[in-house]
């Protein structure tokens, strides 16, 4: 090409046409050369883009380092030159979306039910939204948004199913957070479709939940390990913190509480007044799904009421005792001997002895030795002991009838027979 140059310049006129034209193929050539040095094989190479222009892009810029940083930082309308105002792909017929298919984001993306939903709908989840834009672990990437700006709780950590894990962060946090725009304000689901009641029936709980009428019965009609997972398998507080025994102290009941010595004596210890409202009814006869105290197998006269100790009351402790141990068919004397007041009438659990009231030696009337009480024992009794039998009277009255003027227990029952 330059030898052709040349030879145009020698066929020229000695002129100032010839140096004219002899300027302007000197111009030519050193044009070419600029291209030629400039463009080298002709290929344009990207790395070579050193200015702040965004484009041609650079062979790296795919990487959402550098792209997704420079529109962060920028701003994303630069883009739509090329992308197109829809990002779809425009002039440049690469679309956006092919490669993240949620960003750009769309007009009220920050609203739960835009992102929240797209998010646990798009294939791999949220993972889609930690590596290329937010971070692994969603704190932010470069100028990109934390998620936990919004919703310090999600995305959920690892082994967040755990109770120890979502439990204990409701404990502290409350439930609201859960609430309204992840699993909805009756946690149900919501915009998360995942019901807190898929796992854990009872809760969060339904209000007035703490009056016994609602856990309580529910407690002994269910039973108690659905409440295990939160206030622990002791019911002593575990996750939630809350022990059970912080409201009822005596429950719920250790193993063997049906024993007196457990029971009983705590009973003893601290009246029965824990046992009624709450869970045995203030008639001690049941609540709900409670055990009644009167229940056969239990102590029938125990609680005690108001008048037990009066003589002539019709259901004194008097009556009672007769009816159920002297008339037979006889039952036991269990209730009143062994369980509370001692085999011997001497006290037992109850640390009230029968004497404390009665002579000692004449009531509860019990067999001394191999006499019976019923054959020469009484009278064995009146005669040496008490010398008269005017204690008797207290009981028997005229001994045709009893104190209260009913036939109870009189001395023409067995043997003596009136004059």
């Amino acid at each position: 090409m330059f030898s052709i140059f040349i030879n145009k310049l020698k066929q020229a006129p000695e002129s100032a046409v010839k140096t004219t034209f002899s300027i302007r193929i000197i111009f030519c050539i050193l044009s070419l050369a600029f291209i030629t040095l400039s463009c080298g094989s002709g290929a344009y190479e990207p790395e070579q883009n050193n200015s702040q222009s965004i484009y041609p892009h650079t062979t790296t810029f795919a990487d959402p380092d550098l792209h997704g940083q420079y529109t962060l930082s920028n701003d994303i309308n630069v883009c739509a030159s090329c992308h197109g105002d829809d990002f779809q792909g425009g002039a440049s017929l690469t679309s956006c979306f092919e490669c993240h298919p949620p960003y750009p984001h769309k007009q009220g993306w920050n609203e739960p039910n835009q992102h929240g939903v797209a998010a646990l709908a798009q294939e791999g989840g949220v993972t889609n939204c930690a590596i290329t834009c937010h971070g692994e672990d969603y704190s932010g990437k470069g100028d990109a948004t934390s998620c936990y700006d919004c919703h310090d709780a999600y995305p959920h950590g690892e082994n967040w199913e755990e109770i120890i894990n979502h439990g204990s962060y409701v404990n502290t946090n409350s439930n609201s957070v859960c609430a309204t725009a992840c699993h909805g304000t009756d946690f149900s689901g919501g915009g998360s479709n995942v019901s807190c009641y898929d796992c854990h029936s009872l809760y969060p709980h339904a209000q007035n939940w703490e009056n016994p009428d609602s856990h309580g019965l529910n407690s002994i009609v269910n039973g108690q390990t659905t409440c295990q997972g939160c206030h622990g398998t002791d019911l002593l507080g575990g996750p939630s913190g809350i022990s059970c025994k912080t409201c009822h102290d005596p429950y719920p009941h250790p193993t063997g509480w049906s024993d007196w010595d457990n029971h009983g004596n705590y009973v003893i210890a601290n009246n029965n007044a824990t046992c009624a409202i709450n869970c045995h009814g203030v008639n001690f006869s049941g609540k709900g799904a409670a055990t009644s105290c009167y229940t056969t197998n239990c102590h029938r006269p125990y609680p005690h009421n108001a008048d037990w100790t009066t003589i002539d009351n019709p259901s004194n402790h008097g009556r009672f005792y007769v009816e159920s141990y002297v008339i037979p068919p006889v039952i036991s004397n269990d209730e009143c001997a062994s369980n509370c007041h001692g085999t011997d009438f001497s006290g037992g659990g109850s640390t009230i002895s029968c004497d404390s009231c009665h002579d000692e030696g004449v009531f509860p009337h019990v067999d001394q030795g191999q006499t019976l009480w019923k054959q020469t024992g009484h009278q064995d009794a009146v005669n040496i002991t008490l010398g008269t039998d005017a204690v008797c009277t207290e009981c028997h009255s005229d001994y045709l009838k009893g104190v209260d003027g009913t036939p109870l227990i009189t001395c023409t029952t067995y043997c003596h027979q009136p004059e």
